[in-house]
Protein backbone atom coordinates (compact mmCIF):
# COMPACT_ATOMS: atom_id res chain seq x y z
CA UNK A 1 0.00 0.00 0.00
CA UNK A 2 1.20 3.69 -0.54
CA UNK A 3 1.36 6.16 2.59
CA UNK A 4 0.96 9.59 2.57
CA UNK A 5 3.84 11.75 4.50
CA UNK A 6 1.82 11.81 7.30
CA UNK A 7 1.18 8.55 7.82
CA UNK A 8 4.75 7.44 7.07
CA UNK A 9 5.67 10.37 9.63
CA UNK A 10 3.10 8.52 12.38
CA UNK A 11 5.46 5.18 11.41
CA UNK A 12 8.66 6.68 11.79
CA UNK A 13 7.15 8.40 15.50
CA UNK A 14 6.21 5.00 16.51
CA UNK A 15 9.79 3.62 15.28
CA UNK A 16 11.72 5.64 17.44
CA UNK A 17 9.50 5.24 20.73
CA UNK A 18 10.83 1.40 19.92
CA UNK A 19 14.25 2.69 19.09
CA UNK A 20 14.60 4.39 22.72
CA UNK A 21 12.95 1.86 24.74
CA UNK A 22 16.10 -0.70 23.09
CA UNK A 23 18.95 2.00 23.41
CA UNK A 24 17.88 1.96 26.93
CA UNK A 25 17.84 -1.60 27.27
CA UNK A 26 21.23 -2.17 25.55
CA UNK A 27 22.74 0.32 27.79
CA UNK A 28 22.11 -2.08 31.07
CA UNK A 29 23.47 -4.62 29.39
CA UNK A 30 26.45 -3.50 27.75
CA UNK A 31 29.56 -1.96 29.28
CA UNK A 32 29.30 1.50 26.94
CA UNK A 33 26.61 4.15 26.19
CA UNK A 34 24.71 3.22 23.12
CA UNK A 35 22.91 5.38 21.38
CA UNK A 36 20.45 4.56 18.78
CA UNK A 37 19.56 6.89 15.63
CA UNK A 38 16.60 5.93 13.25
CA UNK A 39 17.12 8.94 10.34
CA UNK A 40 15.63 6.63 7.90
CA UNK A 41 12.19 5.16 7.55
CA UNK A 42 10.33 4.18 3.71
CA UNK A 43 7.96 1.88 2.08
CA UNK A 44 9.61 -0.33 -0.05
CA UNK A 45 7.48 -1.21 -3.50
CA UNK A 46 10.25 -3.21 -5.26
CA UNK A 47 13.49 -5.68 -5.16
CA UNK A 48 15.00 -2.83 -7.40
CA UNK A 49 14.09 -0.13 -4.20
CA UNK A 50 15.53 -2.15 -1.86
CA UNK A 51 19.03 -2.95 -3.47
CA UNK A 52 19.09 0.91 -3.70
CA UNK A 53 19.30 1.28 -0.03
CA UNK A 54 21.51 -1.62 0.30
CA UNK A 55 24.13 -1.20 -2.52
CA UNK A 56 26.48 -0.30 0.05
CA UNK A 57 26.69 -3.41 1.65
CA UNK A 58 29.44 -6.46 1.31
CA UNK A 59 28.59 -9.40 0.02
CA UNK A 60 28.42 -11.60 3.40
CA UNK A 61 25.94 -10.49 5.58
CA UNK A 62 25.12 -10.82 9.13
CA UNK A 63 20.92 -11.13 10.39
CA UNK A 64 18.34 -11.37 12.56
CA UNK A 65 15.30 -12.78 11.71
CA UNK A 66 11.87 -12.65 14.22
CA UNK A 67 8.65 -13.48 13.08
CA UNK A 68 5.06 -12.37 14.90
CA UNK A 69 1.25 -12.59 14.79
CA UNK A 70 -1.60 -11.43 16.46
CA UNK A 71 -3.20 -7.45 16.03
CA UNK A 72 -0.98 -7.68 13.26
CA UNK A 73 1.46 -10.65 11.33
CA UNK A 74 4.49 -10.36 10.00
CA UNK A 75 8.57 -10.41 10.64
CA UNK A 76 11.26 -8.14 10.79
CA UNK A 77 15.16 -8.79 10.09
CA UNK A 78 17.80 -6.90 11.73
CA UNK A 79 20.70 -6.80 9.06
CA UNK A 80 24.55 -5.81 9.44
CA UNK A 81 27.65 -6.13 7.10
CA UNK A 82 29.83 -8.86 8.24
CA UNK A 83 32.70 -6.01 8.90
CA UNK A 84 30.09 -3.79 10.99
CA UNK A 85 28.61 -6.65 12.73
CA UNK A 86 32.47 -7.54 13.43
CA UNK A 87 32.93 -4.30 14.85
CA UNK A 88 29.56 -4.27 17.19
CA UNK A 89 31.10 -7.51 18.51
CA UNK A 90 34.56 -5.71 19.79
CA UNK A 91 33.22 -3.09 21.58
CA UNK A 92 30.00 -4.86 22.85
CA UNK A 93 32.20 -7.87 24.62
CA UNK A 94 35.83 -6.37 25.11
CA UNK A 95 38.08 -9.53 25.68
CA UNK A 96 35.28 -11.64 26.39
CA UNK A 97 35.83 -12.73 23.28
CA UNK A 98 39.27 -13.93 24.39
CA UNK A 99 38.20 -16.50 26.20
CA UNK A 100 35.27 -18.13 25.02
CA UNK A 101 34.26 -19.76 21.21
CA UNK A 102 34.28 -16.36 19.07
CA UNK A 103 31.53 -17.78 16.86
CA UNK A 104 29.45 -18.77 19.97
CA UNK A 105 29.26 -15.02 21.64
CA UNK A 106 28.98 -13.54 17.64
CA UNK A 107 26.16 -15.47 17.07
CA UNK A 108 24.59 -15.10 20.98
CA UNK A 109 25.37 -11.13 21.34
CA UNK A 110 23.87 -10.22 17.10
CA UNK A 111 21.05 -12.36 18.13
CA UNK A 112 20.30 -10.52 21.67
CA UNK A 113 21.07 -6.90 20.01
CA UNK A 114 18.22 -7.80 17.15
CA UNK A 115 15.99 -9.55 19.72
CA UNK A 116 15.76 -6.35 21.51
CA UNK A 117 15.79 -4.00 18.88
CA UNK A 118 12.87 -5.81 16.88
CA UNK A 119 11.27 -6.68 20.18
CA UNK A 120 10.86 -2.72 21.10
CA UNK A 121 9.80 -1.56 17.72
CA UNK A 122 7.14 -4.06 17.28
CA UNK A 123 6.45 -3.93 20.77
CA UNK A 124 5.69 -0.13 20.51
CA UNK A 125 3.80 -0.36 18.13
CA UNK A 126 1.85 -2.97 19.51
CA UNK A 127 1.46 -1.12 22.72
CA UNK A 128 0.37 2.24 21.50
CA UNK A 129 -2.86 0.40 19.78
CA UNK A 130 -3.34 -2.31 22.03
CA UNK A 131 -2.86 -5.07 20.25
CA UNK A 132 -1.97 -8.37 21.51
CA UNK A 133 1.37 -10.02 19.69
CA UNK A 134 3.20 -13.33 19.77
CA UNK A 135 6.54 -13.46 18.52
CA UNK A 136 8.97 -16.65 17.03
CA UNK A 137 12.28 -17.35 18.53
CA UNK A 138 14.68 -14.71 16.76
CA UNK A 139 16.87 -16.49 14.53
CA UNK A 140 20.33 -15.26 13.15
CA UNK A 141 21.94 -16.21 9.82
CA UNK A 142 25.10 -15.32 8.06
CA UNK A 143 23.61 -15.18 4.05
CA UNK A 144 24.55 -13.68 1.15
CA UNK A 145 22.73 -10.37 0.66
CA UNK A 146 21.22 -11.40 -2.92
CA UNK A 147 18.82 -13.42 -0.02
CA UNK A 148 17.44 -10.23 1.16
CA UNK A 149 16.41 -9.08 -2.28
CA UNK A 150 15.01 -13.00 -3.08
CA UNK A 151 13.05 -12.58 0.48
CA UNK A 152 11.85 -9.22 -0.35
CA UNK A 153 10.30 -10.39 -3.79
CA UNK A 154 8.83 -13.30 -2.96
CA UNK A 155 6.81 -10.90 -0.01
CA UNK A 156 6.16 -8.43 -2.56
CA UNK A 157 4.73 -10.96 -4.82
CA UNK A 158 3.02 -12.27 -1.88
CA UNK A 159 1.24 -9.35 -1.34
CA UNK A 160 2.97 -7.69 1.54
CA UNK A 161 3.70 -4.14 2.63
CA UNK A 162 7.49 -3.89 3.30
CA UNK A 163 8.76 -0.59 5.73
CA UNK A 164 12.70 -0.32 5.31
CA UNK A 165 14.40 1.52 8.70
CA UNK A 166 18.22 2.82 8.89
CA UNK A 167 19.04 2.12 12.30
CA UNK A 168 22.67 3.79 13.50
CA UNK A 169 24.19 2.52 16.55
CA UNK A 170 26.74 5.50 17.76
CA UNK A 171 29.38 3.88 20.28
CA UNK A 172 32.60 4.95 21.62
CA UNK A 173 32.75 7.68 18.91
CA UNK A 174 31.14 5.00 16.08
CA UNK A 175 28.68 4.81 13.70
CA UNK A 176 28.02 1.12 12.97
CA UNK A 177 24.63 1.14 10.69
CA UNK A 178 22.56 -1.74 10.86
CA UNK A 179 19.01 -1.89 8.80
CA UNK A 180 15.85 -3.47 9.83
CA UNK A 181 13.33 -4.58 6.97
CA UNK A 182 9.32 -5.12 8.60
CA UNK A 183 7.78 -7.01 6.56
CA UNK A 184 3.99 -6.75 7.31
CA UNK A 185 1.95 -10.02 5.89
CA UNK A 186 -1.06 -8.93 3.91
CA UNK A 187 -3.59 -6.13 5.00
CA UNK A 188 -1.71 -6.09 8.37
CA UNK A 189 0.27 -2.20 7.23
CA UNK A 190 -3.75 -0.87 6.39
CA UNK A 191 -5.04 -2.48 9.20
CA UNK A 192 -2.36 -1.16 11.70
CA UNK A 193 -2.50 2.72 10.20
CA UNK A 194 -6.38 2.71 10.46
CA UNK A 195 -6.04 1.70 14.15
CA UNK A 196 -3.26 4.76 14.49
CA UNK A 197 -5.76 7.04 12.36
CA UNK A 198 -8.32 5.61 15.12
CA UNK A 199 -6.77 6.72 18.04
CA UNK A 200 -5.30 10.35 16.81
Amino acid sequence: MELTDFQLDIIKELVNIGVGKASSLLNEIVKHHILLKVPVAKIISNENDMKDELKNYDENISSIRLKFKGGFSGSSILIFSSKNASKLIDIVTDDIAQNYDFDSIRIGVLTEIGNILINAIVGSISNILNKYIKYSIPFYNESKISNIYELVKISIANKSDIIFIRSTFIIKDLEIKGDIILIFELDSLKNLIEEIEKKM
